[in-house]
Formats: structure tokens, sequence, C-alpha cells
């Protein structure tokens, strides 16, 4: 290989990365923005509730997860890949209503995404130190364990027969009436402040 290719594919990587990196951001802040909303829903209800939140909010969280995990696929970030698999696989099992999102959920799910968000700034600054997160990868391994929800890796195949499955988030459209009644009973829905 030349010097000039290897130019040129250093280049390239570089761009990729920092294609990557502003998405990640972008991603990464949606989800936590929903997390927040999720957040609210469940400090809104009693400890041993078994009410399942709106799915539109669990269908774009797991949008936001699906489509970092394949971003850091593409790229070859296993750590973040990994991880993002993990909760990934929570959304789909609570969207799925096979997990009851409660503050265990949401309070592991934040830590997900602060782990993330550590992985990344790692990519940011190669000197800083090293992120771990067997801690939160353990818990989520644990969470979907208990609830019978555990999967094997997929593959990318397997993930994207899984978001064709998800309905496309509305344009700005009210949802049927019915769904508004659904979501008011739940109390889970993107209104909530």
């Amino acid at each position: 290989m030349s010097d000039l290719d290897a130019t040129g594919q250093d280049e390239l990587l570089d761009g990729l990365l920092g294609d990557f990196l502003d998405e990640s951001d972008q991603l990464l802040r949606q989800l936590t923005d929903n997390l927040l909303q999720l957040d609210g829903w469940v400090r809104s209800l009693e400890n041993d509730h078994h009410q399942h939140c709106d799915e539109q909010l669990l269908n774009e969280m797991f949008r936001s997860a699906h489509s970092l995990k394949g971003l850091s696929a593409m790229l070859g970030l296993d750590d973040i890949n990994n991880l993002t698999h993990k909760i990934e696989n929570v959304f789909d099992a609570a969207r799925k209503r096979e997990l009851t999102v409660g503050s265990d959920v949401v309070e592991l799910m934040f830590m997900g995404v602060d782990q993330l968000v550590a992985l990344i700034d790692v990519l940011k600054d190669p000197s800083a130190d090293p992120v771990e997160s067997d801690a939160v990868l353990d818990g989520i391994h644990q969470l979907l364990e208990s609830a019978g929800a555990a999967r094997e890796r997929t593959s990318q195949a397997d993930a994207e027969r899984l978001l064709a499955d998800a309905p496309e988030p509305s344009d700005g459209e009210p949802p049927p009436a019915a769904e508004q009644d659904r979501s008011t009973e739940q109390g889970c829905s993107a209104e909530l402040t």
C-alpha cells in the first residue's frame, strides 16, 4: 500500500469517526430526553405497578439504541456496540411487554447511557482513562434474565427485521382517538415534563 493510499484511508476513517461522533451525540441526547420522560412517568406511579409505557416512546428509545448499535458495528467499535445491543434488548423487551419498566430499569438505562457517553468520550480523547462497562452489562443481563427476556446476540439482519416490525414514529400527527385514550390511561406520553 502506498503512502497516498494509507493517507486516503486515514482521512476516510477520520471522516467516518467524525460522522459517528456527531450522530452518536444526537442519538444519545434523544435517548436521554426519552429516558427523562420515562423517569417522570415511572415516578408518577406506585412502586409495584404493572402498567406498560407508551409504545411510541419505547419505539423511539429502541430506534435510537438500534441506530447507535448499527453505526458502532460499522466502525468496529465493539465496546459501544455490545453495550448498545444490551440497552436495545431492554427497550425491545419492554415494548413486547416482557419487562415492566420501573425505577430500577430506568436507573439502569441511565447508567448504560452514561457508560456510552464515557466510551464515546474516549474516542474523542484517546488519552482519557479506559471505561469499564462490565457492571452495567451484568446488571442488564440480570434484569433481562429475571424477566425471562434474555436473548442471544442477533445478527444485523435479525435486528433489521425487529426494527421493520416496529411502527414508524408519527410525523407530528396526533394518534387516533383510541391510542390517545390508551396512552393517557398508561400515563406515559411524550407530553410529560
